[in-house]
């Protein structure tokens, strides 16, 4: 039996300074495109689902925290929560996750 499948061919990864880069932007947008919608947010708050939406475009934990008067202990905290919460152990995990759900 004969499998179709779409051709994954990535334009070589350029400046990363400008956001997410044209193979990030193209995986994200294959997962959106083939996954389910299930749009649940697993009873996030407000601040993790912004910490959460910065994972998914590409900033690092420090960055995706970045807030006046948010400390360093604090954005610790939120990632923690995000991850007990959706039952994952890494970035990859929580941005594969977010994306196939259609979190962000």
């Amino acid at each position: 039996m004969a499998i179709a499948t779409q051709s994954l061919a990535f334009p070589p990864s350029g400046d990363r300074m400008g956001g997410e880069s044209a193979a990030g932007g193209r995986v994200v947008e294959l997962l959106r495109r083939f996954s389910p919608l299930m749009g649940a947010f697993h009873d996030l708050t407000r601040h993790e689902v912004r910490v959460l939406k910065r994972f998914v475009t590409g900033h690092s934990y420090k960055a995706a925290g970045a807030e006046p008067g948010v400390s360093i202990n604090k954005v610790r905290s939120y990632i923690r929560s995000i991850y007990e919460k959706l039952q994952v152990h890494s970035k990859s995990e929580v941005v594969a996750k977010a994306i196939r759900e259609r979190m962000v």
